[in-house]
């Protein structure tokens, strides 16, 4: 029997090339890239604007010098100034990090967590000066039904990146009510006792990492967490920020 030997030199020569390729992470498109997203849905993701408020929410109007050593403060942080030093968040969480995220935390889709990562860490524009990375933690039992905690993927991403220490120093004493969906006056609520620090942090700089910022409630008790245990002092990253209706 004749062998077609164009034929199998063109499958072979594009199987040797699928293994470079995979499915775009959103729009299933042929991708090379590191991040597990084609070009142009790269370029369509949601940036935040800036100027910035240590809390990560916009501040129209504000001009900032390379002599500012720290963001200013928007009307809610001038009412209450955050411990944190600030919150750097690339991203706003809107279509489709939105759909992404969700669908790695509560629909199992962990090939999304690839490319999440990979936005998290190219997304930031220089990590501070810092000692150790700690993430957010679940409740043991949210995170027995999740099977995974999504901040302590992205602090261990960053972590080994630039190589640096993972410290998972907070626990949630508490499962509480699920935050996803509530209100700005229940999270802040929810703010006493969510977290008790049970590593020793003293003179410590923290990286803070969680996925999602939405009213900054979580982070700022964590930061009281960790600075009242000794920490030297505390910055938050994460991957996106809720912005509310007068923001957007």
């Amino acid at each position: 029997m004749a062998v077609n030997l164009a034929m199998i030199a063109k499958v072979y020569i594009w199987s040797l090339f699928s293994l470079l390729r995979s499915p775009c992470s959103l729009c299933a498109t042929p991708t090379s890239h590191a991040s597990g997203l084609c070009t142009g849905c790269l370029t369509d993701l949601p940036t935040l604007p800036g100027p910035l408020c240590r809390c990560a929410l916009p501040i129209p109007g504000t001009a900032l010098t390379e002599h500012d050593d720290l963001a200013p403060l928007c009307g809610h942080c001038l009412h209450q100034p955050p411990t944190f030093l600030g919150i750097q968040t690339p991203f706003v969480y809107a279509h489709p990090l939105d759909r992404m995220i969700n669908d790695w935390k509560h629909r199992r889709r962990l090939h999304m967590q690839r490319p999440l990562q990979y936005l998290l860490d190219q997304g930031l524009t220089a990590l501070p000066d810092v000692d150790a990375v700690v993430p957010i933690p679940l409740h043991w039992q949210r995170q027995w039904q999740r099977g995974f905690n999504q901040a302590t993927l992205l602090a261990l991403a960053l972590a080994h990146r630039h190589g640096l220490r993972l410290l998972p120093a907070l626990s949630r004493p508490s499962a509480g009510r699920h935050q996803q969906g509530s209100s700005a006056r229940d999270r802040r609520r929810a703010h006493p006792g969510m977290f008790v620090c049970r590593t020793d942090v003293r003179r410590l700089r923290i990286l803070l990492v969680d996925d999602v910022i939405t009213t900054a409630t979580t982070v700022r008790a964590a930061s009281d967490a960790l600075l009242n245990a000794g920490a030297e002092s505390v910055s938050v990253v994460a991957l996106c920020r809720v912005l509310p209706p007068s923001a957007r």
